[in-house]
């Protein structure tokens, strides 16, 4: 009888354990009606002084960022799609100069025509 009840406590353990992990390591557990936008999570990058190259979801409900500062030097950012907070940051090297994806240039003023 003891070793039942020891061993059911045990596998109950485990099992919060692997609960709590897995709902720990996700970013958000809002649904993504209440995330912020790509627009919005660029506009909170352009106040860092970055300019987004790419951006997506991942399991962990995570938004992946790819994003470039004005020297060109290439990040790979996990950031809270809830609030738009940077949890980690990478530098990520460019494999070659041709490879290197330069920041976008600034649009033309439209001008009138005379």
């Amino acid at each position: 009888m003891i070793v039942r009840v020891v061993a059911a406590s045990g596998l109950i353990a485990v099992t919060l354990t692997a609960w709590y992990v897995s709902i720990s390591s996700q970013c958000t557990r809002s649904p993504p009606r209440y995330w912020l936008s790509s627009f919005e999570v660029e506009l909170r990058l352009k106040e860092a002084g970055l300019s987004l190259l790419s951006l997506r979801a991942n399991e962990d409900r995570c938004f992946e960022v790819l994003a470039i500062d004005r020297l060109g030097s290439r990040y790979g950012l996990l950031v809270n799609p809830e609030n738009g907070a940077i949890l980690a940051q990478e530098a990520v090297a460019a494999t070659s100069d041709a490879a290197r994806i330069e920041p976008p240039a600034p649009r033309a003023q439209p001008r009138a025509v005379d």
